[in-house]
């Protein structure tokens, strides 16, 4: 093995040993995702809320995974996040597939959905496109709204 890959992987190796190990993997399960018309597969893995608390509260981080086509597929996957803020990747994943289908044939694709976002201990505000669009554009109530989202959110573990 050449000395650069050497390092690489002793590198590697020093950073998965010294990682704090507090997670917990739930076995993938089959499921279906709209848009999507084939079985795929879900999971979740647990970590801790403050990463400086591993033993502290603990929220589940979902992903999908999307198997490769092939027989003779490569091992490591492509792994997804979503751009947006808050944005769920396993939400998006409907849209996004047709364009990787090539990808695809020989890569398993895992979308994951980020803590705060989709099912990963989603941080979201309540939805004011209902409102009457004068209450929507005023200032005082825009500020009351995100005042009452921020206290609801500080309530969460």
């Amino acid at each position: 093995m050449p000395l650069p890959a050497r390092r690489a992987c002793a590198l590697a190796a020093a950073l998965l040993l010294s990682a704090p190990l507090a997670f917990a993997a739930t076995p993938l399960k089959p499921c279906r995702i709209d848009g999507i018309p084939n079985e795929l597969l879900c999971g979740s893995l647990q970590r801790p809320l403050d990463p400086a608390r591993p033993d502290g509260v603990k929220v589940d981080i979902h992903y999908l995974v999307v198997p490769a086509l092939a027989r003779n597929k490569q091992p490591d996957a492509v792994l997804m996040l979503a751009g947006g803020p808050g944005q769920s990747a396993i939400r998006v994943a409907s849209r996004v597939l047709p364009r990787l289908s090539r990808l695809n044939n020989r890569r398993d694709l895992v979308f994951i959905d980020q803590r705060g976002t989709g099912q990963s201990a989603p941080l979201d505000c309540p939805d004011d496109s209902k409102l009457p669009i004068a209450e929507q554009l005023e200032p005082a109530a825009q500020a009351r709204r995100i005042d009452e989202c921020r206290v609801a959110l500080e309530k969460l573990p």
